[in-house]
């Protein structure tokens, strides 16, 4: 989408939409959260200037279920090919989740494109494992994402565990759907 596309041309029946478009105002594309209606969504804003060099992309929100509150991202990282991109992405993702960690005790939940193949054994992908082992996270998603390479590039991370997780095909894009099933306690939506 482009930023000038409303979200009325974006329907999801029962769903609210929170956006961020690419902010370059060149093309298409962004992050966005979907929740249902029924749910209170908040969207966190980073405070100060990013990272210097980071093209990361993301959007923060606190989604109310009930009493609890559960911080999510959707987050993409372009595809950077020098280590210098991959380090000042990663260490804007870090900042963020330093920010939402200090604040929030919920749950949290990452879940986008990060173009770092997980299950590799790169420098870029040890970088991004200790991040979410610094912060107590884990990457559910063990399946390839990315069907040409056969490598998996979107994640679902959480704070929290997940009873199901995994991917499915998708038939207009080269990724898979990726999924994870978050369960939160005693809440019943309407």
């Amino acid at each position: 989408m482009r930023q000038t596309t409303p979200n009325r041309l974006v329907p999801i029946p029962g769903y609210q939409l929170q956006r961020r478009d690419r902010p370059d105002r060149r093309g298409y594309g962004g992050v966005a959260i979907a929740a249902r209606e029924s749910l209170e969504v908040t969207t966190v804003e980073r405070p100060g200037q990013p990272v210097a060099g980071s093209k990361l992309e993301s959007l923060w929100a606190q989604i109310r279920a009930g009493s609890h509150r559960v911080m999510v991202c959707a987050v993409y990282r372009p595809p950077g090919l020098t280590q210098a991109q991959v380090t000042a992405d990663l260490d804007e993702l870090e900042e963020q989740l330093q920010y939402v960690r200090t604040r929030h005790s919920g749950p949290v939940v990452i879940a986008g494109d990060i173009n770092i193949n997980v299950r590799s054994d790169t420098t870029a992908s040890a970088r991004f494992r200790q991040l979410l082992h610094t912060y107590s996270l884990q990457q559910h998603v063990t399946d390839p994402t990315f069907r040409s390479s056969g490598s998996t590039i979107d994640v679902i991370c959480t704070s929290h565990g997940v009873t199901r997780a995994g991917t499915l095909h998708c038939d207009y894009s080269p990724h898979n759907w990726t999924r994870a099933l978050i369960p939160v306690p005693d809440y019943r939506p309407k």
